[in-house]
């Protein structure tokens, strides 16, 4: 069977032979209709990337499954065509989906980061008081552990305590810290008289 033959689709037993699986049928209309598919594919949406794998998704669908509803071989052609069109608009719709699913994300991604720099940026003077109500070492120990990223042990030789008191004293100021931040994003009449630990 020439694949290239204008007759192609007169051949009576053509949907026969395609219904039975047979290779040579399938050659001769995959080498006929890819070129057209290729074009009718990217014409309907399909991205540069993704027309080969439409058009062959199109055929393996049509070999194995819907030339078996198709009554005349005349109709081939045309209904590859369709199959094509409706796969490059369903991949070109998922992928605008999943980009607007992309950039909401991003957005919302950018507004929180938003709010949060926002927050941090309010909190700057309350934490600098609440640092005040910290005692001069534990401030000295906040600053060589977080300003300078000083190991504990090294924290505990320059101040004189063990490294496990450095840790401790660590928890406690971040423990003070935190509730006298909470306590300045409290209405003042709601605010618990609490002061922090001096240590």
């Amino acid at each position: 069977m020439n694949p290239r033959s204008e007759h192609l689709y007169d051949d009576p037993a053509l949907l026969g032979r395609l219904a039975r699986r047979d290779p040579a049928a399938q050659q001769a209309v995959w080498e006929r209709e890819r070129p057209r598919l290729i074009v009718v594919a990217a014409a309907a949406g399909g991205s540069p990337a993704d027309v080969d794998g439409i058009v062959a998704d199109v055929f393996a669908d049509f070999f194995f499954h819907y030339v078996d509803h198709l009554k005349h071989a005349a109709a081939v052609p045309a209904y590859l065509r369709i199959m094509a069109i409706r796969r490059a608009q369903r991949a070109r719709d998922h992928a605008l989906r999943q980009q607007a699913l992309v950039e909401e994300t991003l957005v919302q991604d950018d507004r929180e980061r938003l709010e949060r720099t926002i927050d941090e940026q309010a909190q700057l003077p309350r934490l600098a008081h609440c640092l005040e109500q910290l005692s001069p070492r534990s401030r000295a120990v906040l600053r060589l552990h977080y300003g300078q990223s000083v190991s504990y042990s090294s924290i505990g030789v320059a101040v004189g305590v063990t490294k496990q008191a450095v840790g401790k004293i660590v928890q406690r100021c971040l423990a003070a810290l935190r509730r006298c931040l909470e306590r300045g994003a409290q209405p003042a009449a709601a605010r618990p008289n609490l002061t922090a630990p001096q240590t």
